[in-house]
């Protein structure tokens, strides 16, 4: 039976794999998809409890994404890059912060196993 709660985690997480497609089509090699991970996990550590769940059970350590924002560069956070993109496809939406933290979390987590499977 399908439930309200079930038919909105099956909209988030196509609405979440959409965006994964179009934050995809932004990067550009390997290096700059893994400094959008790391600077997304670094956000994500001091986030609600969902998110910080989130970064734990990523299997990337500490070390690696911790302070990864003071790293940055344009082509991962410029104009027109990935996390902007990201940023500014779930901000448009009049959704409860609650929700965008979900879908966010599903895009990185959809980028993420992009990345581990990726060829280049």
């Amino acid at each position: 039976m399908l439930t309200k709660h079930s038919l909105m985690d099956s909209v988030n997480h196509m609405i979440a794999n959409d965006i994964t497609k179009i934050v995809l089509s932004k990067i550009h090699s390997k290096a700059v998809m893994y400094q959008f991970i790391l600077e997304e996990l670094d956000a994500a550590q001091h986030g609600n409890d969902e998110a910080v769940n989130f970064v734990k059970m990523s299997g990337i350590h500490f070390d690696e994404y911790n302070n990864a924002l003071s790293n940055s560069y344009d082509e991962v956070d410029g104009p027109g890059g990935p996390q902007q993109t990201l940023s500014l496809a779930i901000m448009a939406e009049d959704w409860p912060m609650e929700r965008k933290a979900k879908i966010r979390i599903q895009v990185v987590k959809n980028i993420i196993n992009a990345y581990r499977a990726c060829p280049f």
